[in-house]
């Protein structure tokens, strides 16, 4: 790949394909404008680097409009315009073109029903954990189309079928690939999937400073997924809901205090999987606490312990995690007893304490979470002191 900038204005940039070279060019903002490998002359930019219209080598143009939250409602593809019709949560609800009987409607992210003459056919999708759309079906189960991707989202060559899917314009990640480009409308930007690239740089750049503005979800797209083109979030929950995805920043989610997004990230610091975590929004208890649910270990990450105990700081959560991950650590038939028998109780806490203060995390807590903890630790030294002077005088007493 070769890069040869020409003043302030426009940059050129050579791959190689096989035994093809082509050009893409950029203008001053860093919008692509050409693409000879794609067959695009000239793309003509709005004030907000959105593609209005796009030039290509055979003379067809294509024209977008967006309203006035920047999503596209309106496409022209050079012999028929196609309409975008969007919910109030700004996804596209319905799809129209001029001839009024051939209009398509989603389903609730699970499907289509289409308008062909007087009668509606439903076909339903089939996707993977990012939520790409890898075969849809008939009502009555049968295949209607199917597609394998590359990792970044390119089709992979002799496994995908259309079988007369006209409709199925939705793809990689579930987003729109436009037939007459190949490019991904993902609603910030667009996407090509062939070079893993955006075609336009990103809008939270300044978010990301070691990254390229141009790179897809930092480069993992196996766990990634970029949203709206300017983000990069991690699968949380099933994709069908539309939600269950999170930034993956877990310093900007203290920052936020999102701790239904925080707790699973920091127990993945300490690989504890999902499903062995959770958060609830309780204040009333100024603590976290590992307990058994459904039948398996599971710690509790509480709205209270975050900001009493915590203090809304990452550290100090960092180590009450490390102190809960002690107690989760020792299993399900350890914490059944530890629940009925106060001494094991006594020594399970003082472990977990132990621990704490010896993971990295302990040194970077504040001064107050060290005291509280140093006090903690101190009222179980003195239960286990009672005891065992208890059972002192047991014995004396015998």
């Amino acid at each position: 790949m070769k890069h040869l900038l020409l003043g302030f204005l426009m940059l050129f940039v050579q791959f190689s394909f096989g035994q093809t070279t082509s050009t893409y060019q950029y203008d001053g903002n860093g919008n692509m404008i050409a693409d000879s490998y794609n067959g695009i002359g000239f793309i003509q930019y709005d004030i907000d680097n959105r593609p209005i219209a796009i030039y290509k080598t055979n003379g067809t143009k294509i024209e977008h409009s967006y309203d006035v939250s920047g999503e596209r409602v309106r496409k022209f593809d050079g012999t028929a315009n196609t309409y975008y019709i969007q919910g109030a949560d700004g996804q596209t609800e319905a799809i129209a073109n001029d001839d009024p009987t051939k209009t398509v409607f989603n389903i609730d992210k699970i499907g289509r029903a289409e308008r062909q003459g007087s009668a509606w056919v439903r076909s339903y999708y089939l996707k993977d954990h990012l939520g790409s759309i890898r075969m849809t079906l008939a009502d009555n189960g049968s295949i209607i189309s199917y597609d394998d991707y590359y990792p970044f989202g390119l089709y992979m060559p002799g496994r995908s079928g259309r079988m007369g899917d006209a409709a199925g314009r939705y793809k990689f990640t579930g987003k729109e690939r436009d037939a007459e480009t190949g490019f991904d409308y993902f609603g910030a930007r667009y996407y090509d999937s062939r070079i893993a690239r955006w075609m336009a740089v990103d809008p939270l750049a300044e978010k990301y400073p070691g990254w390229s503005p141009y790179n897809y979800c930092a480069n993992n797209p196996y766990k990634y997924i970029d949203y709206d083109g300017r983000d990069f979030w991690e699968r949380i929950s099933n994709f069908i809901t539309g939600k269950g995805w999170r930034d993956d920043n877990i310093e900007e989610n203290f920052a936020e205090e999102d701790w239904n997004n925080a707790t699973p990230q920091l127990a993945e610091e300490f690989n504890i999987s999902e499903e062995n975590v959770e958060y609830r929004t309780e204040s009333n208890i100024a603590g976290h606490y590992t307990t058994i649910k459904d039948d398996k270990a599971t710690i509790v990450m509480t709205k209270g312990g975050y900001e009493k105990l915590d203090e809304k700081n990452i550290d100090n959560s960092r180590n009450s995690m490390s102190h809960e991950v002690s107690h989760f650590s020792e299993g399900k038939e350890k914490l059944e007893i530890i629940d009925t028998d106060y001494k094991e109780r006594i020594k399970s806490e003082l472990k977990a304490i132990s621990n704490q203060k010896k993971h990295s995390s302990w040194i970077n807590t504040t001064s107050t979470y060290k005291q509280n903890t140093n006090n903690y630790e101190q009222s179980w030294i003195n239960d286990e002191s009672l005891i065992k002077n208890l059972e002192k005088l047991l014995k004396k007493g015998n």
